[in-house]
């Protein structure tokens, strides 16, 4: 699945970007197309100016501009044979008749030739009266023609070398694009293959986590209906293991619904200015009784008048979730440290059991949904390995952060820091 939609991925990538590439270079040669092709129609006009004016029957060619030497000029009469020549250009009477002759086929009056390996753009100009060119002599009512010509050859070179280059351009990019996208490609799926895995995994752990106590109630219940006879007071034991277990199902999908909705983003907060220190030592003296009875030790270091603006559900919610798991994962004999105190950018609540601690390897773990080090233990303990998970969402909707530090066989502390808004 995830290979289709990497290719799929790649290949929305690719088109997009090549039309992308391809325009940027079309334009490119457009406009420079369009430049050169102005510039040589800009010289052409020019040329077809500068033909010098004659005395007598001398034309004078030096009189020509120097800019202007790939550039000539030719006087056709009314039956398209030369008149006059004007040009710097190392050819013989014979080419420009060539030449006249291939523009008079053209049948055009602007356009281009090749002629000598080289390309010419030409323009045809009627001219009414020959004096306008050659002055006062040989006065006729007859048309002549002044055929300009200009040589374009390195500017279409230049435009053809362009054109190539990004043509060639356009081939390395594509090929460049193409491993850059698919290592890109590899790169942006790998959280959401993660998420994926985690979401099968997350509804194989809820399915199991259903089966047992489904399968639990139902051996249950044929116990009951194999013993119809008796009474229910005789039959309160599987009554009892019914209860507990739809109460451990309740449990669990109340916790499942909760982490539905903090993904969703549905829950609304109502933030309050609480007094977080009254609340912590009310929470405290809750578990006193439970800690005296497991014998462990309960220190505590509260800090007084500490508030704290957020929601007052979620924060006991937060803290009920730590304190309870201290309890559970507490040594025989052993201590829990609670610590709350104010610092410069906000509220640090602390707490910390003695115990067998947390793998390194596991830190980064305990709060994935429903995992459990010590499935059995935790089984036994009605747990489903959401608490902590609960405890990070609750977290991040409270604008804390929650870590945890551990030492195998010493301690686990987590933390909570809570920032001003």
């Amino acid at each position: 699945m995830f290979d289709d939609l990497k290719n799929k991925f790649m290949k929305i990538n690719m088109i997009i970007i090549s039309v992308v590439v391809i325009l940027s270079f079309v334009i490119i040669f457009v406009i420079n197309y369009s430049y050169v092709k102005k510039d040589n129609n800009d010289k052409l006009i020019s040329a077809s100016a500068i033909v010098p004016r004659i005395s007598g029957n001398v034309v004078d060619a030096t009189l020509i501009p120097n800019g202007f030497n790939l550039s000539f000029n030719i006087i056709l009469d009314s039956k398209k044979e030369i008149i006059e020549v004007f040009s710097r250009m190392d050819l013989s009477i014979n080419d420009y008749e060539v030449i006249a002759n291939l523009i008079s086929s053209n049948n055009q009056n602007k356009g281009s030739i090749k002629f000598s390996e080289r390309r010419w753009l030409y323009n045809v100009s009627v001219v009414k009266n020959r004096r306008e060119i050659l002055g006062n002599i040989n006065n006729n009512s007859q048309n002549y023609y002044q055929v300009t010509l200009l040589d374009i050859t390195d500017s279409s070179k230049s435009l053809v070398n362009l054109g190539v280059i990004l043509c060639v351009l356009s081939i390395v990019m594509l090929v460049v694009i193409y491993f850059i996208s698919r290592y890109f490609s590899e790169k942006a799926l790998i959280p959401v293959q993660n998420i994926w895995n985690k979401q099968k995994q997350f509804i194989a752990d809820a399915t199991h986590e259903l089966k047992t106590p489904i399968t639990t109630v139902n051996a249950n219940v044929d116990v009951l209906f194999a013993n119809q006879s008796k009474t229910i007071k005789s039959q309160l034991k599987w009554l009892f293991y019914i209860k507990s277990e739809t109460d451990r199902m309740n449990r669990l999908i109340n916790d499942l619904l909760y982490l539905a909705k903090s993904d969703e983003g549905d829950q609304k907060i109502v933030i309050e200015n609480i007094d977080v220190s009254k609340i912590v030592e009310k929470m405290i003296l809750l578990i006193e009784v439970r800690s005296f009875e497991k014998n462990i030790e309960l220190k505590t270091d509260i800090e007084n008048n500490v508030y704290l603006d957020t929601s007052y559900d979620m924060f006991v919610q937060l803290l009920t979730i730590l304190l309870d798991n201290a309890l559970k994962y507490v040594n025989e004999n052993g201590r829990i440290d609670v610590v709350l105190k104010k610092q410069e950018k906000g509220v640090v609540f602390l707490i910390t059991n003695t115990g067998k601690g947390i793998k390194p390897e596991d830190k980064s773990k305990i709060f994935d949904r429903f995992y459990r080090e010590d499935k059995v233990r935790n089984s036994k303990d009605n747990s489903y390995g959401l608490g902590l998970s609960i405890a990070s969402c609750l977290s991040n909707r409270l604008n804390s952060t929650i870590d945890v530090e551990s030492v195998i066989n010493e301690f686990t502390t987590f933390t909570i820091k809570f920032n001003k808004k």
